[in-house]
This record gives C-alpha cells, sequence and structure tokens, in this order.
C-alpha cells in the first residue's frame, strides 16, 4: 500500500502551487476541497479497484499537471519586479532537477518492469555486491524522494517570494538542493 501516499502527497503538493498566488478564499476552498476529493476518491477506488495501472494514471495526471504548471507560475514570478534573475534562475534549476529525476526513476521502474526476469538472471550472474547496480526499484524511490523534496522546495520557493520575501535563497549542495533559508539567518 505504499502507493496510497503517492497520491496523497502530490495532490497536497499540486493544491499547494496552485496556491502560490493566492486569488481569494473562496477559490482556495474550492482547490482544497477538489484536491482533497481527488485524493480520497482515487484512494477508495485503488482500494477496490487493487489495479496498479489505475493508480499510476492517476498519480501520473497530477504530476503532469503540476510538472506543466511550475513554468507557468515561475513566468509569473518573472514579472515582478522583486524577482531578480539569479532567483528565476534558482527556481528553474530546482525545477529541473523535480522533473528530470521523476523521469528518469520512472523510465528505470518501467524498464525493471518489462524486463524483471532478465534483470533477475543477470543480478544472480553478478552476484553481490555488484548488483546493486541493477536494482532500479531502489533507485525509483530515492530519485521520486529527490524529486517530491526538489518540488516542495520550488513551490515553498515561488511562495516565499510571490509574497515578498526576496531574502529567501536555496542552498545547494552539489547538484541537490539542500534547504530554503533566509539571507537574514
Amino acid at each position: 500500500m505504499d502507493e496510497l501516499p503517492m497520491v496523497i502527497g502530490i495532490s497536497i503538493l499540486t493544491h499547494n502551487l496552485f496556491r502560490v498566488f493566492p486569488s481569494s478564499s473562496v477559490n482556495a476552498k474550492i482547490l482544497h476541497l477538489l484536491f482533497s476529493a481527488y485524493a480520497i476518491t482515487v484512494s477508495v477506488a485503488y482500494l477496490y479497484l487493487q489495479n496498479p495501472v489505475f493508480h499510476q494514471l492517476c498519480f501520473a495526471a497530477l504530476g503532469i499537471l503540476m510538472a506543466g504548471m511550475m513554468p507557468f507560475q515561475i513566468a509569473r514570478l518573472r514579472k515582478m519586479k522583486r524577482v531578480t534573475t539569479g532567483q528565476i534562475k534558482n527556481l528553474q534549476r530546482v525545477y529541473g532537477l523535480s522533473v528530470g529525476s521523476i523521469l528518469v526513476g520512472f523510465s528505470l521502474w518501467l524498464f525493471e518492469n518489462v524486463f524483471c526476469a532478465h534483470l533477475r538472471d543477470m543480478k544472480k550472474s553478478i552476484g553481490r555486491p555488484a548488483n546493486i547496480i541493477l536494482e532500479f526499484h531502489v533507485l525509483w524511490h530515492y530519485l521520486s524522494v529527490l524529486s517530491v523534496y526538489s518540488a516542495t522546495v520550488c513551490v515553498e520557493y515561488m511562495t516565499v517570494l510571490a509574497e515578498g520575501r526576496i531574502d529567501s535563497v536555496v542552498q545547494w549542495g552539489g547538484v541537490f538542493v539542500v534547504s530554503l533559508t533566509s539571507k537574514k539567518i
């Protein structure tokens, strides 16, 4: 049942993405109800149907919506005079990390599903510990967590910039996002 938190989590994250530029409390309530109803409906239907393809399509639908919506939110921020080019580049980098890691992870997961028997045979012939390089399902989990974390940082960064808190910066550790902090710390 590790699939259920995926839909619930991406529903919350997509809801927050739509709330970067809050327009009214009525719209906020409608969005809250829509994303809550989606998460509950998908979860209950999945528990009843036990069909992984149904879950994957529902998860992918929100993932595509979110990945498609982020550039529009970043473009809206670009029009704000107080947001710098460096901040926009940071947002684009975090967005790229999020989308790139989920695409690579999902591709590896699909590859493993299609070639499961062959990979199992290869793992046996290679032996331990070298066979760890063929554990694509593990990589899927790592990369999906990286994607969700990066998307969360991206949405939070957009939100604080939209609120006018322009002293916030993304801290990087190599190619990975470490945290979102204020320069005043």
